[in-house]
């Protein structure tokens, strides 16, 4: 089965301008268009992590196969998706993090005004 495509870099794009600080528009707005895009990259985390699970039942199968040296290219192609839907888990989750904490912000400034 082929790998699902993973570009993040429209998402990361929302969420660094999101949580700028220089982001303007009403708290409202700012706030709204916040959470959505929090609603968005939690959605692609999950199925980032869904992906990084059926490699490794796959790699788990391949490993199980008679004919390992056949296997040997397939293993090193899985391991390298495996290690890219890994690594694109944490970098998201960890912008999603900043995300929220400035959605924090937002929401008290919003309820103090």
């Amino acid at each position: 089965m082929a790998g699902m495509p993973t570009d993040l870099a429209p998402l990361l794009n929302r969420i660094n301008m999101l949580a700028d600080e220089r982001a303007t528009g009403t708290s409202e707005r700012l706030l709204e268009h916040i959470e959505h895009t929090l609603t968005d990259g939690y959605a692609h985390a999950l199925t980032l992590e869904a992906e990084a699970l059926r490699i490794g039942r796959e790699i788990e199968l391949a490993l199980g196969e008679v004919d390992l040296e056949g296997s040997r290219a397939g293993l090193g192609m899985l391991g390298d998706r495996l290690a890219t839907a890994r690594r694109e888990v944490r970098s998201l989750r960890e912008q999603l993090a900043l995300l929220n904490r400035r959605a924090a912000v937002v929401r008290r400034s919003a309820a103090a005004a």
